[in-house]
């Protein structure tokens, strides 16, 4: 079973021997029908053993061989019998500043499609059409899509 809630955790800090730093890639996601059919493992081979014994991915691969020749279906092809899963984004974390200095804010969204900022002791209506992706996002939450 999936959860109903998946959480996302954009990686925002490298760490090196000299200190931290800051990663503030823009990094674009859906906000409507993130599906991750294409990343689950078909029901038929999520546990079939090999012949040694090692469990076998959708695409054919083991963790004793690096082989890409197999007669197994694709993991593609074998979810999409399961059909489209989908979430939807409810709510961003964001974080703005460094490691040793930094603050949070965050966006959430109404049953009615009404997205509000968070920061702080301050909410704020967002307006339509508003950006919600941004270099400074943290934390995606999406919820499962009921059929």
């Amino acid at each position: 079973r999936l959860p109903r809630v998946l959480v996302v955790h954009l990686k925002r800090f490298r760490f090196t021997q000299m200190g931290s730093k800051k990663i503030d890639t823009m990094v674009e996601f859906p906000t409507h029908g993130l599906d991750i059919s294409e990343y689950l493992v078909p029901r038929e081979s999520a546990a079939a053993p090999t012949q040694n014994g090692s469990s076998a991915s959708s695409n054919g691969m083991s963790a004793a061989s690096s082989s890409s020749s197999s007669s197994a279906p694709s993991s593609a092809s074998a979810c999409a019998s399961r059909g489209p899963l989908y979430y939807d984004l409810y709510a961003v974390s964001n974080h703005s500043g460094s490691l040793g200095f930094g603050h949070y804010t965050a966006y959430a969204k109404t049953e009615g499609d009404q997205w509000y900022n968070f920061d702080d002791s301050m909410v704020s209506k967002m307006p339509k059409g508003a950006p919600i992706q941004s270099k400074a996002s943290y934390l995606l939450f999406y919820m499962k899509r009921e059929k």
